[in-house]
């Protein structure tokens, strides 16, 4: 599997339109932890499951851990959650990308297409 993660309009959804077309490219961000966590699931374990399931994806995430703290305990509960999840893709990851400003820089592994 192949991670790319990054910020908010860093450029991963266009990196990895255009780096890896042709491959399967899931989303695994805040709108699917929000989802996850309101339906009473576990967001790490769910994105366990999607990668397993998904073995030769390429998986986009969102950093959400660099930004304000949010004053809402249900907000800080997603992003903890999903920065953990986060965590555990990129250990299954063969390829971590972090995308900034555009620029995608391999963390993990060797950018192989």
């Amino acid at each position: 599997m192949i991670l790319i993660t990054g910020g908010l309009g860093s450029g991963r959804h266009t990196y990895a339109r255009r780096a890896f077309f042709g491959k399967e490219i899931l989303e695994f961000g805040p709108v699917q932890a929000q989802g996850i966590l309101r339906a009473g699931g576990d967001i790490i374990r769910e994105a366990v499951q999607l990668a397993a399931a998904h073995p030769e994806a390429v998986m986009i995430t969102q950093e959400v851990g660099c930004g304000i703290v949010p004053a809402e305990a249900s907000d800080r509960a997603w992003r903890e959650a999903l920065g953990h999840a986060a965590c555990r893709l990129a250990e299954k990851s063969d390829t971590v990308i972090l995308m900034n400003c555009g620029i995608a820089q391999v963390i993990k592994g060797r950018r192989r297409e």
